[in-house]
């Protein structure tokens, strides 16, 4: 044993030191040995608790990854499915604000007989360019494939009256009407024109108003005869002034003008039932 003052050795059963002289403590050898033992259970005790937080704080860390994880891969899923509908929306609005677009569905639908689906998209390219004449001639078409011809003429003469300038929407649209046997309406359309070879082409369905022998308004004696002249067909006239018809007279001789007011009213009929304008005079008889 050591001296506790100045560390010099004790012999054995010795009570003082032979050094110093300070007195051996035998009690606190024993005090210092319980309080290292207890300091060392207190600082084991310390280390099982820091292991045991280590392990509770790992165990919590693994049980958040995995929910980490799934957040991370919900936001990622989230912001794709995000992008692809941005994607889409921008695809379908390029496309449908797109005239060419429209257009060539439109074409394709009809070549596949999706006559509806056609009548869709070629609609929606007319949305874009309600003045494309060649879009209008094609939705004409479609209608006719849908067994819809009135709204097919409906289409061509909208079309003809925005696009004067259009040779296959008048074209179309004369076909339509000779289809029908709508002479009339052919006769229309030819008159309107300015395509000379349209005019020439369909020449046969007009009618040239008829012309009078004596000029409107003159006074003449009585008994003087009206003659009437029409290139080719049926002269129909009336003499009160009325508007003539199939069921007013005949012009077949010149017309003797009796005394007082006359008032002659005529048209020309050709062979396709075609009527020219109404042609009026007015003649005073003495």
């Amino acid at each position: 044993m050591k001296c506790t003052n100045c560390g010099c050795e004790i012999p054995k059963g010795k009570l003082y030191c032979p050094e110093c002289g300070t007195e051996v403590q035998l009690v606190p050898d024993f005090t210092t040995v319980s309080m290292e033992r207890q300091q060392l259970l207190k600082e084991q005790a310390e280390l099982e608790r820091r292991m045991r937080r280590r392990a509770e704080a790992e165990a919590r860390r693994n049980r958040v990854r995995p929910a980490v994880a799934m957040a991370r891969l919900f936001m990622i899923l989230l912001i794709s499915a995000g992008l692809t509908f941005l994607m889409v929306f921008y695809i379908r609005q390029h496309a449908w604000s797109n005239f060419g677009y429209q257009n060539k569905h439109a074409r394709e639908e009809f070549e596949g007989g999706n006559y509806a689906m056609a009548l869709t998209y070629c609609d929606r390219a007319l949305a874009l360019r309600p003045d494309s004449a060649e879009c209008g001639v094609f939705k004409a078409k479609i209608l006719l494939q849908m067994d819809n011809p009135s709204g097919a003429e409906s289409v061509l003469r909208e079309v003809v009256r925005k696009n004067p300038a259009s040779l296959e929407a008048c074209e179309e649209l004369l076909q339509l009407l000779l289809e029908r046997e709508d002479y009339d309406g052919v006769s229309e359309v030819v008159r309107a024109t300015d395509f000379q070879s349209i005019k020439a082409a369909y020449s046969k369905y007009l009618s040239d108003p008829p012309t009078f022998s004596l000029v409107s308004g003159n006074t003449y004696p009585a008994g003087t005869k009206l003659k009437m002249y029409c290139k080719e067909g049926t002269i129909y006239y009336t003499t009160d002034g009325t508007t003539p018809s199939e069921q007013s007279g005949i012009y077949r001789s010149p017309v003797v003008l009796e005394k007082g007011i006359a008032r002659i009213n005529a048209v020309c009929m050709n062979q396709f039932g075609v009527k020219s304008k109404v042609v009026k005079a007015i003649y005073t008889i003495e």
